[in-house]
């Protein structure tokens, strides 16, 4: 699930912006194998006095806050074109923050506002949809999902528990 949250002036996109960028956002994600559901796209839109960039109040700031979960970036993630294990996961993620900014630049520079960005990777286990426990990446329950565009049950084997030790008869 990646989540990607603006903090933007108001004013800084228009709806039919926000609804361009949050496609844009989902097909690329889309484009590495993701289910379009798993994409979430929020805006806040803050009155300018309240964001500041180094002490100073600007209306001229757009700071994006990224969390990824489904995926890891790393040398097997899937590239369009690329057979996984060809490039680093230096090489993956530099590529995939120049993907972002890519698409970042008709809503950013090329209207005068400088931004920034992060990404926060989250564990893949301590994330659930709708009460379900994702299906690994690139298997049949996952191409399932992407195929219906949402959560459904499959077959899946929980981790085991741990060992319960036993010390004089007591747990």
């Amino acid at each position: 699930m990646p989540l990607w949250e603006f903090f933007a002036p108001e004013g800084a996109f228009s709806d039919e912006d926000k609804e361009a960028l949050a496609t844009t956002i989902t097909d690329a994600y889309q484009s590495v194998h993701l289910p379009r559901f798993y994409v979430d796209v929020i805006y806040h839109d803050l009155p300018a006095k309240n964001i500041f960039m180094g002490g100073v109040a600007t209306g001229k700031f757009i700071r994006l806050r990224i969390e990824q979960i489904a995926r890891e970036m790393s040398d097997t993630t899937v590239v369009e074109g690329l057979p996984a294990g060809t490039y680093s996961r230096e090489w993956m993620r530099e590529y995939w923050m120049n993907q972002i900014d890519a698409m970042l630049i008709p809503y950013t520079r090329d209207r005068g506002y400088e931004w920034e960005v992060h990404i926060n990777q989250t564990p893949v286990d301590m994330w659930t949809v709708q009460g379900f426990v994702p299906p690994p990446g690139e298997s049949d329950a996952e191409r399932l999902w992407r195929e219906l565009n949402r959560p459904v049950a499959y077959e899946r084997t929980p981790p085991a528990p741990p060992e319960i030790l036993v010390l004089n008869g007591q747990q």
